[in-house]
């Protein structure tokens, strides 16, 4: 009996101790998420990442209106956010995003950077923080809120937040085509559609593509990898997903 009783403690120790390292987002429901939980899973989490670019290359902002900076052949660092939403049937803004101001010059040997946030914004766990984010205690029990969860989404949309307007002096139709997701040993996915929404002197980008070829999913789980490219006039973002950390609720949420 006493062994008995001493496999089970082990088991209950085991179990409280994975749960302790897991995320937030395993260990409640959205509706129980924090603010601050909310603006982890928009700007840095599994399903959206933070990209620093340079503003120097694009005729743009100068020092000084930048929100961060790095110095020639360091690391980067600082950034700002600037979000909104379109074609997904949420308001623009309701993510809080805040926007950096400028400051003091910068040393002359710095190049001015901004930071754009690379997300998912048909995966789940994101529809969920801007349900969480737009209704607040409310979430669980608006039906728009349940509407919107509830789509089956037939394209994945990435979205793009934060771009500087001056960057912007490109044709939507050069967007969409410099817009790609890579996988390896497979060709390139094309962005098939592109839409927009301005929040003050940024943008947010909205890159359709398909999630389907005739039936069969374009990603699964065993490309390990997927990396979201846009490269057309002085924007040239990158950034890489791990497939395996976007399991959420036991499938993979893009």
């Amino acid at each position: 009996m006493k062994k008995s009783w001493f496999s089970i403690l082990l088991i209950l120790l085991a179990g409280a101790s994975l749960l302790a390292g897991a995320e937030f987002w395993e260990k409640k429901k959205y509706p129980e998420w924090t603010e601050k939980e909310v603006r982890k899973m928009l700007n840095d989490s599994p399903w959206a990442r933070p990209v620093e670019i340079r503003l120097d290359v694009a005729g743009g902002p100068r020092p000084g209106g930048a929100a961060g900076g790095r110095r020639r052949g360091g690391p980067v660092a600082g950034g700002a956010m600037a979000d909104a939403s379109v074609g997904t049937g949420m308001g623009a803004g309701e993510e809080g995003g805040g926007m950096g101001r400028g400051g003091s010059l910068p040393a002359p040997d710095v190049i001015p950077t901004v930071t754009v946030h690379v997300r998912w914004r048909t995966a789940l766990p994101i529809k969920q923080a801007l349900v969480r984010a737009r209704f607040g205690n409310e979430a669980a029990s608006s039906p728009e809120a349940a509407k919107f969860l509830s789509t089956q989404e037939t394209h994945h949309i990435i979205e793009i937040a934060g771009v500087p307007a001056p960057m912007l002096r490109v044709k939507p139709e050069e967007l969409k085509a410099g817009a790609q997701l890579r996988i390896k040993d497979k060709p390139p996915i094309q962005a098939v559609d592109l839409k927009g929404a301005r929040d003050e002197n940024r943008f947010n980008l909205y890159f359709i593509f398909p999630r389907e070829q005739q039936g069969v999913p374009l990603i699964v789980l065993e490309d390990k990898e997927v990396e979201v490219v846009l490269k057309a006039g002085p924007l040239d973002i990158r950034r890489k997903f791990r497939l395996k950390e976007m399991i959420f609720e036991g499938r993979l949420e893009i």
